[in-house]
């Protein structure tokens, strides 16, 4: 029983290490809209320079 429980363990941790490292990778092609909260492909998103630094374009109305 302690073994399946030591398993179990190490399993979560690795599960939640690759879950942290997938995120922070996704980073890389996604950009948050401070508008609507969501994570949004850099196409779909439009810089500018006003106080927020931009928002999608579903919110820009595009």
């Amino acid at each position: 029983m302690e073994n399946d429980e030591a398993k179990k363990l190490l399993w979560a941790s690795e599960h939640n290490a690759a879950l942290i490292e997938a995120t922070l990778e996704s980073h890389r092609y996604h950009v948050y809209c401070p508008y609507c909260g969501r994570w949004v492909c850099k196409n779909c998103f439009r810089f500018e320079d006003d106080e927020f630094g931009g928002s999608c374009k579903e919110c820009n109305g595009e």
